[in-house]
């Protein structure tokens, strides 16, 4: 996914909705986005949000078009 974007340092909330419920989805799964930008490429980890939903933050550091790709395992 990419999005084009016009506030840097506003913080982006993404959610994920797992497709079955986990004994302890604390410490069996995780999740990630590798974030990429201008001048930027890192993997942010999110956290387990209650239930089977879990969230990553994201930042753009600048404007400019932004890409991320989800990706996660589970224990």
């Amino acid at each position: 996914m990419s999005t084009a974007l016009k506030h840097p340092w506003q913080t982006i909330e993404l959610e994920f909705v797992a497709e079955r419920e986990y004994d302890n989805p604390y410490c069996d799964v995780e999740i990630w986005v590798d974030l990429t930008g201008p001048d930027f490429e890192k993997r942010i980890f999110g956290f387990w949000d209650g239930e089977n939903r879990f969230i990553v933050r994201i930042v753009a550091t600048s404007p400019g078009v932004w890409r991320w790709n989800s990706g996660s395992t589970v224990e």
